[in-house]
């Protein structure tokens, strides 16, 4: 423990004291609290507690979770490398081996390896980056699935994060923003309610957020791309088959590829693409947009699928 002594310097002498030691104590106390909740031991509880909470033991495919087995992984090499080039065997903490987990497999980026193309290099060895658990009869809401146990246990580490085609209900909750290195998020066919939260807008590294076909009500965030703030990374925005209303406003989504918010209750002039440079598939059709549609098709060049039927 550190200890001042008033009488042994002037006031205001420990006054800067005082606050170099504030300085020096805080970020210490931060990491260590970042370094727990990323633990192993964290983040084993996590899977387990949304195990716990989404049906587990009914899952389509539940193999090997909660048993602490020994598990070694392979990255796994990408067609055409030749075959002389080792790839070594990793030992991993045992829920890396539970059905539908990915997890760290290499701390740099090497072109070789399958698993880089799957957001498992370059980051912690061994810390959970993927959550493969589409169709597999996971069921409960979602807000109760993702608890607190699991968003903090996860949260330094997961990059993608597929649940779609279970039976999840309830809303997305905001504390997913919590997830600060995702980047793919899939929430589709499923039967989710309530409206999209404005926390989705935090997430920085998002690519990819597909919440199609559920029951979604209430406007689209207009910062999903986010903003003037920072460049945006949304290369795929998926939101078909809702209940959404109100006007699209998405300005500053340079980077999208695919949007798609087709068969829902969207309203007012249709949104301004002419930066959307990137674009290959523009889904706008059953909705109730209005006005023209503005833009230089040479802007345009890489679009290949337009749809705006059944609009005013």
């Amino acid at each position: 423990m550190f200890k001042l002594h008033p009488r042994k310097c002037p006031e205001l002498g420990c006054v800067a004291a005082l606050l170099h030691l504030a300085l020096l104590l805080s970020p210490l106390s931060c990491r260590t609290q970042d370094i727990d909740s990323c633990s192993e031991g964290m983040q084993k509880k996590a899977l387990i507690s949304l195990y716990e909470a989404s049906g587990g033991p009914s899952w389509v495919n539940n193999e090997l979770w909660t048993i602490d087995a020994h598990c070694v992984r392979s990255p796994g090499l990408r067609p055409g490398v030749p075959d002389n080039v080792v790839v070594p065997d990793i030992t991993l903490p045992p829920f890396c081996c539970w059905a539908g987990v990915d997890c760290c497999l290499s701390e740099s980026y090497i072109a070789n390896y399958t698993a880089c193309g799957q957001y498992q290099c370059n980051c912690t060895v061994g810390k959970v980056t993927g959550l493969n658990l589409g169709r597999n009869g996971l069921k409960g809401r979602l807000q109760d699935v993702l608890n607190a146990t699991v968003l903090t246990g996860l949260a330094c580490s997961l990059r993608m994060a597929f649940l779609g085609g279970n039976e999840l209900t309830g809303k997305i909750p905001q504390e997913i923003s919590q997830l600060r290195d995702i980047r793919i998020l899939g929430f589709s066919t499923n039967a989710l309610t309530g409206s999209i939260p404005s926390s989705l807008e935090d997430l920085n590294q998002l690519e990819e957020l597909d919440l199609s076909n559920n029951q979604l009500t209430g406007s689209v965030p207009s910062k999903l791309c986010g903003g003037t703030e920072r460049p945006s990374n949304l290369r795929d925005l998926v939101l078909s088959n809702n209940n959404l209303t109100g006007r699209l406003v998405l300005p500053d989504c340079e980077a999208l590829i695919n949007l798609d918010v087709q068969n829902n209750f969207l309203s007012g002039p249709i949104l301004d693409i002419s930066s959307y440079r990137q674009l290959h598939i523009l889904r706008l059709g059953n909705n109730q947009f209005n006005g023209t549609v503005n833009f230089d098709m040479f802007d345009l060049r890489l679009l290949v699928l337009l749809d705006l039927a059944l609009n005013k």
